[in-house]
């Protein structure tokens, strides 16, 4: 009889950090997709190399092959109050904390002090929980808690609307409401034309209509690079997709009336920002219904099973600024939900407590 074969060494799973949009970041990313994990817009390598932000980090759960069993993107900022501490913000970490807690000694505990190691005198990190669904949202949050984060206010939308998506246009459009479906069509027969967004030069243009959309509600307008949206996703269009509607009649420097933006999640399309013109030679013609409807459209045939509306304001405040907004968003069907939350800690008490001491010096000025 030969000699027994020696027993293979239990997986040791390690967690491992590079810069985002490398070519390790691209190739980890391609090996997950072959896997049949979904790579949300935020974590893909064609957002963080367009993006320009040398100090982001791309963060893999790896087993002892050194192939990735989850991955997200970490931002990396600097404190405004604190220039030489850093911030670190990872959105839609579920996938990663998951694996981290089901391989990983020490779980989110060890993701948590990993990432403090990684980012040099980082004071504060963030993770974004998401998921259209109650319960695994929950053991995202439970996860965090464990751990020793705590809740924080979140930085965007938690109260959403998801509807579930369907390749067969007649069955989808049915979740619309009668009017939502009349506006649809409306479009459709008007000359408007909907259609792909890929030409960086439309940046200024796109600026310049969200900055009108966000003086109509009363919103902040913080300066977007357009540029590196439309290059991330020309470069990878599986992933995120902008329209834009276009007036038949007027030059090619104002024929963009309206955008809008879906982006993919780990587990749906999110609508994620857009705005539209108000002009004589526009009138009522339902700009947002067409674009809404055509990422509807877009998320369905790509064989995404969710889609998420970007947030809802609950329907027992009509005075507020985005009540109008909710209103439109909820005639197009969809079940209201809590699909985010938000948690964070400060991995070393020192960094902590100086970046807790400056905001409170600045909040007494």
């Amino acid at each position: 009889m030969g000699t027994p074969p020696c027993p293979r060494p239990l997986s040791m799973p390690r967690l491992a950090f590079t810069s985002a949009g490398s070519d390790r970041h691209h190739r980890d990313c391609d090996a997950l997709t072959e896997r049949g994990v979904t790579i949300p817009f935020v974590h893909a390598p064609a957002t963080a190399r367009h993006a320009g932000r040398p100090d982001d980090l791309w963060c893999t759960l790896r087993d002892d092959d050194d192939a990735p069993l989850a991955g997200a993107l970490v931002r990396v900022d600097r404190s405004r109050k604190l220039p030489w501490i850093r911030l670190a913000r990872v959105e839609q970490v579920g996938r990663l904390l998951v694996a981290v807690d089901e391989r990983l000694e020490g779980g989110t505990q060890t993701l948590a002090a990993s990432l403090a190691a990684a980012t040099r005198h980082l004071g504060r990190l963030i993770v974004q929980c998401y998921s259209p669904f109650a319960t695994e949202l929950a053991r995202q949050e439970l996860l965090c808690g464990r751990a020793g984060l705590r809740p924080t206010a979140p930085m965007g939308y938690t109260r959403t609307l998801r509807l579930p998506l369907c390749s067969d246009e007649a069955q989808l459009i049915r979740h619309l409401s009668s009017s939502a479906r009349r506006n649809v069509r409306a479009l459709e027969a008007s000359g408007f034309v909907v259609r792909p967004l890929t030409d960086p030069a439309l940046g200024p243009r796109l600026q310049w209509l969200l900055e009108r959309a966000h003086e109509r509600t009363g919103g902040v307008t913080g300066r977007v690079d357009w540029s590196a949206m439309l290059r991330a996703a020309a470069d990878d269009p599986s992933r995120s997709v902008l329209l834009g509607v276009f007036h038949p009649h007027r030059p090619p420097d104002a024929a963009l009336v309206g955008f809008a933006q879906g982006t993919v999640t780990e587990s749906a399309v999110a609508y994620s920002v857009a705005g539209t013109e108000r002009a004589d030679d526009i009138g009522r013609t339902p700009l947002s219904y067409a674009l809404l409807w055509a990422l509807l459209r877009w998320a369905a045939d790509a064989g995404h099973a969710w889609f998420d509306f970007g947030g809802v304001t609950p329907e027992d405040e009509p005075d507020s600024p985005l009540a109008g907004i909710s209103s439109f968003k909820r005639r197009f069907g969809g079940t209201e939900c809590v699909m985010a939350a938000e948690w964070t800690v400060a991995p070393t008490a020192l960094s902590g407590q100086l970046l807790r001491a400056a905001e409170g010096l600045l909040a007494r000025r």
